[in-house]
């Protein structure tokens, strides 16, 4: 568990927090790559080079660095968690035009996965 910084406690309680904070999203599946995303294209990746990573097209990749690894651009939705009488928090994450790099995997395993969701601040993403 890791604790906010201060700037973080001070951005979280000011009127405008709601713009500070970024949701990151990781899928994995059986014993395949974990799926990195954001759902807000907060800067343009850069590679190892420091350039700006592009796709197929020489489009620039919107997304964020979060410990050194990219979160890539995909428009979801995850409401705060809820929890009820001590049971764990639930909540459920709403993906806009599921990536089709998803696709596949959600049919091949019938939507199994394990999810993780994290929110960071923007001043301090690692």
């Amino acid at each position: 568990m890791s604790m906010l910084t201060d700037a973080a406690i001070e951005s979280a309680v000011a009127l405008e927090a709601v713009d500070d904070f970024v949701e990151l999203l990781e899928i994995s599946f059986p014993n395949e790559e974990t799926f990195r995303f954001t759902n807000q294209a907060v800067a343009v990746l850069k590679g190892a080079d420091g350039f700006e990573m592009e796709d197929d097209y020489g489009n620039p990749i919107p997304g964020i660095m979060h410990k050194g690894v990219p979160y890539y651009f995909l428009n979801f939705t995850a409401p705060a968690p809820e929890q009820e009488g001590g049971r764990v928090p639930e909540t459920t994450i709403n993906i806009d035009n599921t990536d089709n790099r998803l696709v596949p995997y959600i049919q091949q395993f019938n939507g199994q996965a394990d999810v993780v969701l994290k929110l960071i601040h923007t001043s301090d993403q690692d």
